[in-house]
């Protein structure tokens, strides 16, 4: 944000020389995969022709700009499993059907989906971070949930895993006697950039690296269901630095300046490109 504020304040001094319109998006709800769609809802950018965006990468190297062509960054789903079974006491525990043991069960048999199932060559990632169940030493719930994501760069792997996902849970709940009910809270897909673009780009950005593609995810990436996009990874900090969502994490004021210099410098290039084309 405070770089597109930055942004904004010389593109406008800039207007009269610019190839076209610029909208500045301050897109709320981004790390609930809910701001970009409320955006494309709001019908405000009906007439956008192309999307310029950036993430910090904290172990790129400070002012470091990665360009990279088509999957840049993975589409995500987020998940929440809640097992139902039936609560006894644990010292009688053949009374009831516990959940317990059967999340546990599905958490492991779980991490069988990339080792045995997505093929060698691709990619994909399958975490369950966090996990619930009772409230006392001595009951066994009635209930039991765990959530966390699902990561993929290929459109059959995303199906393969969720596949996969549903029936081992369906199954494995249905061997020790509970149910299950699967939520998919919430999904983006995959951040693509514009091969064309990122060609355009690196006639105005020489120096830039090509990243490795990142396994975060951004909604930045249904933006592309309106109009082709690019997304950059400039650099935050250093080689060996705490990565994103690390408590020690820290953003020098640095990449900001660059940050400010990205959006001057592409949107100028891409409208060109856009009238051009």
């Amino acid at each position: 944000m405070a770089s597109l504020l930055g942004a904004a304040r010389e593109l406008k001094a800039r207007e009269l020389t610019l190839a076209g319109t610029i909208k500045l998006i301050f897109q709320p709800a981004e790390e609930i995969g809910a701001g970009a769609d409320t955006v494309l809802a709001s019908g405000l950018v009906d007439d956008v022709e192309a999307f310029i965006g950036w993430h910090n990468i904290p172990t790129l190297g400070t002012g470091v700009i990665g360009l990279r062509e088509k999957g840049v960054m993975a589409a995500v789903e987020r998940f929440k499993v809640i097992l139902t079974g039936l609560g006894s006491h644990a010292a009688y525990p053949h009374e009831g059907r516990d959940p317990v043991v059967a999340l546990s069960a599905i958490v492991q048999g779980l991490q069988s989906i990339v080792a045995r199932n997505v093929p060698v060559l691709e990619s994909a990632v399958v975490s369950v971070t966090h996990v619930e169940a009772g409230s006392s030493w001595n009951v066994l719930p009635d209930t039991a949930w765990f959530e966390g994501t699902i990561r993929t760069f290929d459109t059959e792997v995303r199906a393969l895993v969720k596949l996969r996902f549903a029936e081992l849970i369906e199954h494995t709940a249905a061997a020790f006697g509970v149910t299950a009910e699967i939520d998919w809270v919430m999904s983006a897909d995959l951040t693509y950039n514009e091969p064309a673009f990122v060609a355009t780009l690196r006639e105005v950005f020489p120096g830039a690296v090509i990243p490795e593609p990142s396994s975060a995810g951004e909604d930045f990436a249904n933006y592309r269901r309106q109009a082709p996009g690019i997304f950059a990874l400039i650099g935050s900090n250093e080689v060996g630095s705490a990565g994103l969502h690390q408590a020690e994490l820290v953003v020098k004021d640095e990449v900001l300046l660059v940050a400010v210099d990205y959006y001057i410098k592409s949107t100028e290039r891409i409208l060109r490109y856009l009238k051009e084309k």
